[in-house]
């Protein structure tokens, strides 16, 4: 904005902190505003994030902000179509789903995109949204890697033990993505299907 030619006007402090204000309590309300009493934030959303959110009986309430599109689908098993909210979001409760974890994208108007409310995993080859019912019928989870290959599964490890999910981390010394990684795995991981 300018006030005369080549002069730029700016707002003063006050009304930069007013404008401020108002645009936070816009976007803020609409976008955080609180699930069902019985439906629990996922355990991968990022932090103070309500949606998606798991209900009871393990539907999953899916919320997006996507003023613009025209068609929003949860990837998630045979994908679920969003309907767009009188408050401008859109929104979709699942089917019950199987518990454990779930990846899933959304696609807004043809583009795959991670959902922006949970936190970004890899898994299926790009980027995805973690969704998480996990409960006692999980017995085991474990991530295994050759040490050659990097500190992706131990990272993804540290997360998962941070959002909850009980996983065992198994790193094979002086292999890559190789069978000796997988055969050295497999002999840590078969015994745990075994214990209570």
């Amino acid at each position: 904005m300018y006030d005369k030619p080549g002069r730029r006007a700016f707002l003063t402090a006050p009304a930069r902190w007013a404008a401020a204000a108002v645009a936070c309590a816009c976007v803020s309300g609409a976008a955080w505003a609180q699930p069902p009493a019985d439906c629990t934030p996922n355990a991968l959303n990022i932090p103070g994030a309500p949606y998606p959110c798991v209900f009871p009986d393990n539907r999953v309430m899916f919320r997006v902000e996507a003023p613009d599109a025209h068609k929003v689908t949860v990837r998630l098993g045979p994908g679920f179509d969003m309907s767009k909210g009188p408050d401008g979001l859109w929104y979709v409760t699942t089917t019950p789903q199987v518990v454990g974890f779930h990846y899933y994208p959304l696609s807004i108007d043809g583009a795959v995109v991670a959902d922006r409310a949970t936190r970004t995993l890899f898994g299926s080859g790009f980027d995805n949204s973690g969704a998480a019912a996990f409960n006692k019928q999980v017995k085991v989870l474990v991530l295994g890697i050759g040490s050659v290959e990097g500190p992706g599964a131990r990272t993804c490890s540290e997360q998962l033990t941070q959002a909850g999910i009980k996983n065992v981390y198994d790193e094979s010394p002086g292999t890559a993505h190789e069978w000796l990684t997988w055969r050295r795995c497999f002999r840590e991981f078969a015994p745990l299907l075994f214990r209570d």
